[in-house]
């Protein structure tokens, strides 16, 4: 087990749990993500600042016959996460927040975090940044 705690690193990943998905957006790459299945709960709990002990705890009262495969997934669910950078470890953890508010499936389904970059230049282009006293849209004089 692992007691490590994660975070969102800085303000560019953004996150919304919509019809059984959590969508994560990467404001800086452009690229966004799906995670469905066990990953929507697994998300929630880490965002939350529950640890990765914690979460693995959680999940295995909620689904006992899981216990070994849900283990393994939750391990790569979080390996593939901090992978694309959507989540780095905290040293300092987080306080974690009320457990009512995580979204469970019904039955278990291993995680899914699927990944997407076909609007990369869309999300990309984010006017609201360029944007000085004088309001959106102005050109830059430079």
């Amino acid at each position: 087990m692992s007691s490590r705690s994660f975070k969102i690193p800085g303000t560019a990943v953004v996150h919304e749990y919509l019809d059984d998905e959590i969508i994560i957006a990467n404001l800086d790459s452009g690229i966004y993500y799906s995670a469905r299945g066990l990953g929507i709960p697994i998300w929630e709990l880490l965002v939350a600042g529950n640890t990765q002990d914690s979460t693995e705890s959680f999940l295995m009262e909620r689904y006992p016959s899981a216990n070994k495969e849900l283990k393994l997934s939750l391990m790569q669910f979080v390996e593939d996460v901090c992978k694309e950078n959507l989540l780095v470890e905290s040293p300092d953890g987080l306080p974690a927040l009320a457990l009512e508010q995580i979204h469970y499936p019904e039955e278990y389904e291993p995680p899914v975090l699927e990944k997407y970059d076909e609007m990369k230049d869309l999300l990309m282009l984010d006017p609201v940044h360029e944007v000085d006293d004088q309001g959106w849209p102005s050109r830059s004089t430079d």
